[in-house]
């Protein structure tokens, strides 16, 4: 494969899951800069992410198929998307990392007995 054909391939990949995230977004209510928040990036990046402009990193993918209770696979588009009838669901694995991170903080600056 050439590279010119592996950048498009890519480019395909990330445009239809930024496509499929979007379209969980929209349907949970949630706005592109409350999105960007969940995943620590600016709304504009996050923009930039759904509209297919930057790449998904396995660790977004992680965290979108957690936020939106979906596979994997609903992403990347070898699934589905759920039914746009079901109720939407968001699940704040965002709030469970930041308070994981505060308490490994804390326990780092405690004085050692």
């Amino acid at each position: 494969m050439t590279q010119e054909a592996l950048a498009r391939a890519v480019s395909v990949i990330d445009f239809t899951i930024g496509e499929n995230v979007d379209t969980m977004r929209r349907r949970s209510g949630l706005t592109t800069a409350a999105l960007g928040e969940r995943f620590g990036v600016s709304a504009s990046a996050m923009s930039l992410k759904l509209r297919g402009q930057r790449s998904w990193s396995a660790q977004d993918l992680h965290d979108a198929s957690r936020l939106f209770s979906v596979r994997i696979a609903v992403l990347i588009g070898e699934e589905p998307l759920p039914d746009p009838s079901a109720p939407a669901v968001v699940s704040d694995f965002a709030v469970a990392r930041a308070k994981r991170s505060m308490v490994r903080r804390e326990l780092k600056s405690r004085p050692s007995d």
